[in-house]
């Protein structure tokens, strides 16, 4: 926030980070890094223009003095300060709405303030926004930034800064996209820009230009009708049909909330309008015509970053509020969108600043006219929940409750342990992604609180008449472990719980009784032709340790050599000889004159002791993996030779799911095994058979997550480095070392070149991970076995998750895969995905 660092830092048109959008470079000059002066006094103007970027910020937080009180004597401040700092005082102006959304009426008033006494400079700040801020955050799809400058641009409407004639030109630039060809996000979010403004000018419209807002809402209406919504049943948190948990499509609750508003005569009680107090000030004021400006043209690739449609979540009713002096307003009234909007979009300004984040929710509803935590916990697990994924990381929203819960005036730890109950009673409810976020949520919070929980009241949790509670609670106890470690948790859980926690984790070294395997029998075949007994491969087995050590060295020889991998290549088996395995067996009475391993085992028992050499921590592990990383990637080249690397991984760590996700990701990250390749082991039965204790749906979504983030990096790139040639192209031109020039753009085009040629591949291998994983999920599901629900469950997540990622590739899937012969639940599900970008 800006009072916590200097305004200078906080605002400069240069220094100004911390929001996407990047102010004018060119405005004030002077003002920049390094502050250097022409004159001695002018240390002083700097002290000046600081103390007056803070007040700006400041206005309208906690001070002795009234709020009209404040914008009246820093009105007269701004005003005297333009003739010095215009350009300065914009950028501070323009920071602090985009940064304080709630204060948008404040900004509003000030700016109403300023026009009576300095026409010339609102017109100036006006064209600022509409020529600068608003195209450019309309051009790289940043909608929250465009909502709050659109909202401030239309509450200056009641200021009597801009004529409400101007503002429908502006609402009608808008809505001139629903007559293009172009996809429904994209029309949604031009259609949101003007209808989650109307609360704050829809009094004012109405009042002068109440035929042509009755004509834009029809219009609008007609649109949201002709919509397709069968998105909404793959996004909804909860999958009951009572009135209290369900769910309706965001526009379509919200047109309820506009419709009693206009009922109301568009009047409303939770905005706060400090222009009332200044009716008699404001009037003389001179009104301002917007200028116009060009929407950005559509791009089909860029379809998704309009943001996916949502559906209104909801969670507490009118009753659940604690405090006989305060009420919810109801769901579909206009004050509790109003409210919900405010926190929803603090929320997505401040997710890299906790603190700040908090601090802007607590200055929310003044007055104190309603429960605002109750509004701001709703809002927020909306948010966590919301479908396919949130804005934020998790540990975001974990974060800001946790903050809100340090402070005990507000009575929010209550609040948050109630929400616990309510949402372990409704888990039966519950979308199966969302019980996993609730579950985190859940174990993050109680290791931040010593893990303290009224552990007695689960003690009678049944598997059969509470199925998803149950699974809820392992769920938590599997991620309590995670976050501390086994004997913690074990001892503070009751005695009557222990059964629920996952084993303790510990390395399983198989090899120690391989002499019972399948890999072992054309060992003992050939010891029985040797003349040897059964009593000697008994023996054998203990001493299999000792002998893999020697192996594991044995290999590293043979890779120095190239006789390893070109045995391997040949397909030919690893054979010991006499000598070598005389030199492990002095001692044993005597030993067989060589021994025959294929490939593929040769390769699971390399793996099975390099994780053994790394078994005694991760850097152990890493140490490990990076030694013999160059002969990784040369047998996992290899048929088959994946799969092993994979089996081997499993066999030794299956009591500990957590190693095996931390591995399987650093595997996946060196390359050493692909996406593909773990899809298909996955799948395999053995390892559905225990999805549950391997923590299988988690390193599958991980892999997904890791293999998608490598394609999004790649393509940012391209756009960097596309930046870098047309700033090389058009922004130096008429400089003089027009020669170095053209050499940065031949290296930046080679890379370029590069860089798709890597694209290309990685998109081709996303590609095929995809298809493989649907086609062994839809294998799975036609055999309608027991591993049925939990294959279909996370069917619809993965379709809903990646759907941007495989949009390009749904008409093929749909003809090669998902024929109309599977079960409608999963063509629902299919077809769901398949709307959400439309």
């Amino acid at each position: 926030m800006p009072n916590k660092r200097s305004v200078s830092e906080s605002y400069d048109p240069v220094e100004f980070v911390r929001h996407p959008l990047t102010f004018d470079t060119t405005v004030d000059k002077r003002y920049r890094g390094d502050h250097q002066f022409n004159s001695e006094d002018e240390d002083l103007q700097l002290a000046t223009i600081d103390i007056l970027g803070s007040l700006i910020a400041q206005i309208g937080e906690k001070s002795h003095n009234s709020l009209e009180s404040n914008l009246d004597d820093l009105s007269r401040h701004v005003i005297d300060a333009i003739p010095k700092f215009k350009n300065k005082i914009m950028s501070f102006l323009a920071g602090s709405i985009l940064e304080q959304p709630h204060k948008v009426t404040i900004y509003s008033t000030l700016l109403g303030l300023i026009n009576v006494k300095d026409y010339e400079f609102t017109q100036a700040f006006l064209d600022y926004l509409l020529s600068a801020l608003l195209p450019r955050a309309l051009q790289s799809y940043q909608l929250i930034q465009s909502e709050i400058l659109v909202r401030f641009l239309a509450d200056l409407v009641n200021s009597n800064v801009i004529s409400t004639s101007s503002l429908l030109i502006l609402f009608e630039k808008f809505l001139s996209v629903l007559e293009e060809t172009s996809p429904r996000l994209r029309k949604d979010a031009y259609v949101g820009l003007v209808l989650k403004t109307l609360p704050w000018c829809g009094r004012a419209l109405n009042h002068t230009r109440g035929e042509e807002l009755r004509k834009m809402l029809k219009r609008i209406d007609k649109y949201l009708n002709a919509r397709d919504t069968e998105f909404c049943q793959t996004l909804r948190v909860w999958r009951s049909a009572t009135d209290t948990l369900e769910q309706e499509e965001f526009f379509k609750a919200y047109w309820n909330q506009l419709m009693n508003f206009k009922k109301k005569g568009f009047t409303e009680k939770a905005i706060l309008r400090p222009y009332l107090s200044f009716h008699s000030e404001l009037s003389p004021g001179r009104q301002h015509k917007l200028p116009s400006f060009d929407l950005p043209e559509y791009r089909k690739e860029h379809r998704a970053k309009y943001g996916l449609p949502r559906v209104q979540f909801r969670f507490f009713d009118l009753h659940d509020v604690s405090s006989s002096e305060l009420s919810l307003p109801p769901s579909d009234s206009i004050e509790r969108f109003i409210l919900e909007e405010q926190v929803r979009t603090i929320l997505s300004l401040d997710y890299r600043h906790r603190k700040d984040c908090v601090r802007s929710l607590l200055n929310l509803s003044p007055s104190g006219r309603y429960p605002v935590d109750y509004i701001i916990m709703e809002v927020t697990l909306g948010e966590l929940f919301r479908l396919p994924c949130p804005n934020a990381k998790f540990l975001f929203y974990f974060s800001v409750l946790l903050e809100f819960s340090k402070l005990p005036e507000l009575g929010f730890s209550s609040l948050i342990a109630l929400s616990f109950e309510m949402l372990y009673e409704k888990l039966e409810w519950m979308e199966v992604e969302c019980r996993e976020r609730f579950s985190l949520w859940f174990a993050w919070h109680l290791s931040n609180n010593s893990y303290k929980w009224h552990w007695d009241d689960w003690k009678n949790c049944d598997r059969k008449c509470e199925p998803a509670q149950y699974g809820f609670i392992r769920s938590a106890l599997q991620k309590c472990v995670k976050l501390s470690y086994h004997e913690r948790i074990h001892g503070v859980l009751p005695e009557d719980l222990h059964h629920l926690m996952p084993s303790a984790p510990r390395p399983c070294f198989e090899l120690f009784s391989l002499a019972d395997t399948e890999e072992f029998a054309s060992v003992e075949g050939l010891a029985d032709s040797q003349g040897l007994t059964v009593h000697f491969i008994v023996q054998f087995s203990y001493l299999l340790f000792g002998w893999c050590t020697f192996c594991f060295q044995f290999i590293r020889l043979l890779l120095l050599s190239g006789e390893y991998l070109k045995r391997l290549g040949r397909k030919s088996p690893l054979i010991l000889s006499e000598a070598c395995f005389r030199r492990f067996c002095i001692g044993t009475g005597g030993c067989p004159p060589f021994f025959i391993f294929h490939e593929e085992f040769q390769v699971y028992l390399f793996t099975q002791c390099l994780l053994l050499a790394g078994s005694k921590s991760y850097s152990h592990f890493i140490s490990a993996l990076e030694r013999y990383m160059k002969l990784l990637n040369e047998i996992s080249q290899l048929e088959d030779c994946k799969n092993q690397i994979i089996y081997a991984l499993f066999s030794f760590w299956e009591s500990s799911a957590q190693m095996l996700a931390i591995l399987m990701d650093r595997l996946v990250t060196y390359r050493v095994i692909d996406p593909t390749s773990v899809i298909n082991c996955l799948f395999s039965y053995d390892f559905l058979e225990n999805h549950e204790k391997l923590g299988l749906w988690d390193i599958l979504t991980a892999t997904l997550n890791k293999m998608v983030a490598r394609t999004d990096q790649m393509k940012l790139d391209i756009e960097l480095v596309e930046g870098e040639i047309s700033y090389l192209e058009h922004g130096k031109k008429g400089e003089e070392n027009s020669e170095s020039i053209r050499v940065e753009l031949t290296e930046r085009t080679d890379r370029l070149n590069k860089l798709y040629s890597v694209l290309g591949h990685v998109s081709k291998e996303q590609k095929e991970a995809f298809f493989t994983l649907f086609q062994r999920m839809l294998m799975v599901l036609r055999e309608k076995n027991c591993f049925y629900q939990p294959v279909l469950v996370h069917l619809k997540m993965y379709l809903r998750k990646y759907q941007k990622d495989i949009a390009d590739s749904m008409e093929p899937m749909e003809k090669l895969i998902f024929s109309k012969e599977l079960d409608p639940e999963i063509m629902d599900a299919f077809n769901a995905s398949k709307a959400l970008l439309c």
